[in-house]
């Protein structure tokens, strides 16, 4: 995470010679951004993880097994969501600077797919 971050900083500095270099450094940042979501995810599963078979030595051979966003905290969820929604729209100016609106539905989907997923039952159930 470290390294994303400072790629981060060293792009902010960056001085890009071409017409649509704000495009470009936002692409960039985007992914960025992307890279840090999917390490913050990771770093959540590996820390509610559990090696399922304690008793013999060496348990399952892993020393973290996780089941799915599902064993997360539900702080953990919405932390995750927060910064998934923020994307959300980031990814949406990005996509207009650059790209035909035709196919930006389903370039979200992946996104939107996996922010539904952080999100407390309560909430899926009232929309």
């Amino acid at each position: 995470m470290r390294h994303i971050r400072k790629c981060q900083n060293e792009l902010q500095k960056a001085v890009v010679h071409r017409h649509n270099a704000r495009q470009v450094v936002a692409e960039l940042q985007l992914t960025a951004d992307l890279q840090l979501a999917a390490c913050r995810i990771g770093r959540a599963l590996v820390s509610v993880g559990r090696n399922p078979n304690t008793q013999s030595p060496g348990g399952a051979g892993y020393s973290v097994i996780n089941l799915g966003i599902a064993n997360l905290t539900p702080t953990a969820k919405t932390d995750l969501a927060n910064r998934l929604l923020g994307m959300l729209e980031q990814y949406r100016v990005v996509w207009y600077t650059g790209n035909i609106p035709h196919g930006l539905n389903e370039s979200l989907n992946v996104l939107s797919t996996m922010l539904k997923q952080y999100l407390p039952e309560e909430t899926l159930s009232s929309d």
